[in-house]
């Protein structure tokens, strides 16, 4: 049997194994599906939880209370990547926005 023959059964064998492994398509899924405006606000609805919650744990540790530094600290990196992350997708939806003005109609 020549080389090309077996290349083509292995392939042929690979494909049937994709496709045993494929799902089909649900198209009547009933998940809520959410827009890009509810994405947003639930993003900055959980940066601003998370600014909130770093400021009462600062507030917490200077008061003496029973937190520790390391949580204090860590708290305060996430929120603060959470609020340059925030600033960088606005930054990239403006960006958006401009190029999308000059395109000519």
């Amino acid at each position: 049997m020549p080389i090309t023959q077996i290349n083509n059964l292995v392939q042929g064998a690979q494909l049937e194994n994709l496709i045993g492994e494929t799902k089909p398509l649900n198209t009547n899924n009933k998940e809520e599906k959410k827009n890009f405006e509810d994405v947003i606000k639930d993003t900055i609805d959980k940066v601003n939880f998370q600014q909130v919650t770093a400021d009462d744990m600062k507030e917490k540790f200077i008061k003496g209370e029973d937190v520790s530094m390391h949580e204090v600290m860590l708290i305060g990196q996430e929120a603060q990547l959470s609020m340059q992350y925030l600033i960088e997708v606005r930054n990239k939806i403006h960006d958006a926005y401009q190029e999308m003005n000059k395109v000519q109609i």
